[in-house]
């Protein structure tokens, strides 16, 4: 039995095979599968033929493949610039390394190798240092400390730029110093004075002032400051209870001498004034002060100055503080009182005047 020939040919076709693994395990290599024209006798058989009798185009039976790089390029970081100032060059590392680890030749990496030489630019050179005076004061204010000042590198405009570009060793910026007070001190209070009264209320005083202690029984004293921070003992307290005060006598001053011989009188003013230095009549009689007394009572001679009398002569005011009741109890004002000769011998005059200004007594 003799089969038709477009019946042969239609069972002939390429039998392709698959791909085999890539020819390397890094890098670029090759992957084949066999591909040939067969013709089937059968369905579990076949027969090769000439390729001319399959059809065109021929599927492929080679390629290129392309695992990991067998070596790549390994890049270091930038090393610091040659110049610190002006134009330089910095470099840095670079190697073609293996995927074992471990640096190769440089035709191993695939791509143009990284640049490892660069061009740098770090600005205007500096022309030098700079620095301020030295500060006045010793700080802190105590003890040992310090003396400070500016110091910056200039550039050629005067701008302050970075302290590298200056190459010189930098100026100091702290000098130390010494301040004659101590740091440190406690508080030292005296003891407490007597009452500033025996009635009525009063108050007592001490000295409290800030001591340093230099060693175990030698002590000096510093300023307040150096106590900063420390509770200050209380200066003045009040009295304990005291009784009340008890009416008393107040005067003016004397007079002067009525004569400057032959023996004259000179007088003065007594008033007895409750504590409230108001005008009482509660005071011991017997314990009056005088008011008038006899003065110069040395006899007068032939040269001496005639007995001057109370018209000839010009007595003095008299003043007295009373306190800031007047006599009429009226508070608000002390009143001056005024002894003054007058045109009628032996006529005296009390005149009561009113102060510009109140006045409190303490």
């Amino acid at each position: 039995m003799q089969l038709n020939a477009s019946f042969i040919n239609f069972f002939i076709s390429w039998d392709i095979g698959n791909w085999s693994d890539c020819s390397v395990s890094c890098g670029r290599g090759m992957q084949t599968r066999p591909v040939v024209c067969a013709q089937r006798v059968s369905s579990t058989s076949r027969i090769d033929v000439q390729p001319s009798k399959c059809p065109s185009p021929r599927p492929e039976s080679s390629r290129t493949c392309m695992n990991k790089p067998c070596a790549e390029w390994k890049v270091g970081e930038w090393q610091k610039c040659s110049s610190v100032c002006g134009k330089g060059e910095r470099r840095r590392l670079v190697v073609c390394h293996s995927v074992d680890d471990r640096n190769v030749t440089d035709e191993q990496c695939e791509g143009l190798k990284p640049l490892d030489i660069q061009i740098c630019d770090m600005g205007s050179c500096a022309q030098g240092w700079f620095h301020s005076p030295w500060s006045r004061k010793c700080f802190p204010s105590c003890g040992r400390g310090h003396r400070s000042r500016q110091v910056y590198c200039s550039s050629p405009d005067g701008s302050q730029i970075s302290e590298a570009k200056c190459q010189s060793k930098k100026p100091k910026q702290k000098k130390a110093c010494r301040n004659k007070r101590p740091c440190g001190g406690y508080w030292f209070a005296g003891p407490w004075s007597e009452c500033s009264s025996t009635c009525g209320s009063g108050v007592q005083e001490r000295s409290v002032i800030c001591v340093k202690k230099l060693d175990k029984k030698l002590f000096t004293i510093v300023g307040k400051e150096n106590c900063r921070g420390r509770d200050k003992p209380e200066m003045e307290r009040p009295c304990e209870q005291l009784p009340p005060c008890q009416p008393q006598w107040f005067m003016t001053p004397w007079t002067q001498c009525s004569a400057s011989c032959g023996t004259g009188t000179k007088t003065r003013e007594v008033r007895c004034m409750d504590p409230e230095l108001a005008p009482s009549s509660t005071c011991t009689a017997n314990k009056k002060p005088s008011q008038q007394n006899i003065c110069n009572t040395q006899p007068c001679t032939d040269e001496s100055v005639q007995q001057v009398t109370l018209l000839d002569f010009q007595i003095p005011a008299v003043k007295m503080c009373t306190s800031s009741v007047d006599w009429q109890g009226q508070p608000g004002y002390v009143h001056t009182h005024s002894i003054k000769k007058t045109a009628a011998p032996h006529a005296r005059h009390i005149n009561i005047e009113k102060p510009k200004k109140s006045h409190n007594l303490y």
